[in-house]
């Protein structure tokens, strides 16, 4: 199942998520973006027992697309950092796959995993 998600700061779009999990681990996921909890690792792990233990992530740039411009209300050329991540359950095996589109330029990514 995928989540497609914009996050905002003070009001303003700052990042794009699409987040996919496998479905049969998270029956009765949230099917709508509004629904699903804002700390998600959290979520998964009291609502389906899974604890995301571990996370790989990989940084690149590029330049926003069409979609991009319109979610981020940015202007030609724009920047962006991208995050490719996968994140490991408590046995090891990977349970989600996520991608962020990033604007950094009055902000920074910070990923704290406890």
């Amino acid at each position: 199942m995928r989540v497609d998600r914009l996050r905002l700061v003070a009001g303003k779009p700052i990042m794009r998520d699409c987040l996919s999990l496998p479905a049969d681990l998270v029956p009765d996921f949230p099917a709508t973006p509004a629904r699903v909890p804002e700390l998600l690792f959290l979520h998964l792990v009291e609502r389906y027992g899974i604890r995301i233990s571990a996370v790989r992530e990989q940084l690149t740039a590029t330049l926003a697309d069409t979609e991009d411009l319109r979610l981020l209300k940015l202007r030609r050329p724009a920047a962006l950092l991208v995050i490719d991540e996968v994140g490991y359950d408590q046995s090891g095996l990977p349970v989600l796959l996520g991608s962020h589109r990033a604007i950094t330029k009055e902000h920074c990514y910070v990923n704290e995993v406890r």
